[in-house]
């Protein structure tokens, strides 16, 4: 079966096969016109090997939603003004990294949970915010991020200085995910972002060593793309990544990779899938549907399927045309290295799904949370139930 995961590593295996030098594969490519015509919508393809120049594109200067992809480049931001004195506004100075960032429940947005663990501290420091952003992509923690760096604006100032004329942020998480036809707010080029990476992560002195080093750490362990650009790697490359996903009929389902094939320089991967008609639901990538026995391997990680049998409680949701508080029970498979990375890999599947949408104009609940009620490794994906739903104030009488 062909799913919008399967449609990105089936993109990943073309783009690591980068051209040969000076060759840019056009916008009539036979082999990614055959993914969309699978999946439905578009797809946005820029691949850079660094080793000889060679680029492969496909859409490459379109635009896309960047959704949460965004969020490494917003911790590369906070290293870049934190090296340099902070960013300065009048009286406002962005911290350093070391710098504790204040919050209350006010903070938490869907898809929260480093931050909905530091709650009752009421405090995370920076380079916490950035890990948490980067690896397991919170939101609440790249929202506080961005309130350092005077917001959005801050944001495309700093993009601004690296060289990158295109790429832009509007809003805050979750409205940035948005993803309207033609909407130019909060949207990249395949192009644009992975020149950005190329200069941000492997040279041109805007980042230390250093930072470089934290930053593509955070990117190598985050569990989120394991099943996106990475499995569609050769066995033995080892990669790092940033996903972005949003469901519904605006859909959008990216990954930005840097990948190092075995004892060569790395290849830069972008890629964004836009208003697919193809299930969101977790199944099998052409590559990985052939390892039934949980024993596939990308780059140097063991990925298995797991059962995550997840909990919600607090979800103002609409019901019969009634708002009511609501609780639900369901079961989502994802491939992940290990138990904690697949119960958070569930967590951003089920934050993102439409049918856990808040209503417009309704805020979260301050306790809505989601957790498991456990996590359990299978041989293979089986197709999902649905939401189990019940009423808070029922279930708590």
């Amino acid at each position: 079966m062909w799913t919008r995961r399967g449609a990105l590593a089936g993109a990943g295996a073309l783009a690591a096969c980068a051209p040969a030098r000076g060759h840019v594969a056009g916008q009539d490519d036979p082999r990614f016109a055959a993914i969309e015509a699978r999946v439905g919508g578009r797809v946005g393809v820029y691949a850079l090997n660094t080793a000889d120049g060679a680029v492969l594109s496909h859409r490459g200067d379109e635009r896309f939603a960047m959704c949460s992809t965004f969020k490494w480049l917003l911790a590369a931001g906070v290293f870049y003004y934190a090296a340099r004195g902070g960013l300065r506004d009048g009286p406002h100075r962005s911290p350093q990294l070391s710098d504790p960032v204040r919050f209350d429940e006010s903070a938490i947005v869907p898809y929260s949970p480093r931050v909905q663990e530091n709650l009752a501290r009421g405090w995370m420091s920076v380079e916490e915010l950035c890990e948490a952003t980067v690896t397991i992509s919170d939101n609440a923690a790249a929202n506080l991020l961005l309130d350092t760096m005077l917001g959005p604006a801050g944001f495309v100032h700093f993009v601004r200085a690296t060289g990158d004329e295109v790429t832009r942020l509007d809003r805050l998480e979750p409205a940035l995910n948005e993803n309207l036809p033609g909407d130019p707010r909060d949207t990249t080029t395949p192009a644009a972002m992975a020149q950005t990476m190329r200069r941000l992560l492997i040279g041109d002195g805007l980042l230390s060593a250093a930072a470089r080093e934290k930053l593509l750490g955070w990117m190598i362990a985050s569990p989120t793309g394991l099943s996106r650009l990475r499995a569609g790697l050769p066995e033995g490359w080892r990669a790092g990544d940033k996903t972005g996903t949003s469901d519904g009929a605006n859909n959008a389902t990216n990954d930005v990779m840097i990948a190092w094939p075995p004892g060569q320089p790395p290849i830069f991967i972008t890629c964004y899938l836009s208003h697919s008609t193809a299930p969101m639901a977790d199944r099998a990538t052409p590559r990985t549907r052939r390892s039934r026995a949980s024993s596939l391997r990308v780059g140097a990680k063991r990925v298995a399927w797991w059962a995550c049998f997840a909990c919600g409680e607090n979800f103002p949701l609409e019901i019969e045309g009634e708002l009511r508080l609501c609780g639900f029970y369901t079961t989502r498979y994802v491939e992940a290295p290990d138990k904690q990375s697949a119960a958070a890999m569930a967590a951003e599947i089920l934050f993102a799904d439409p049918d856990l949408a808040l209503p417009e104009g309704v805020e979260p609940h301050p306790e809505q949370r989601i957790y498991f009620e456990g996590v359990e490794e299978v041989e293979e994906a089986e197709p999902e139930p649905g939401f189990a739903f019940f009423p808070m104030e029922e279930a708590f009488s």
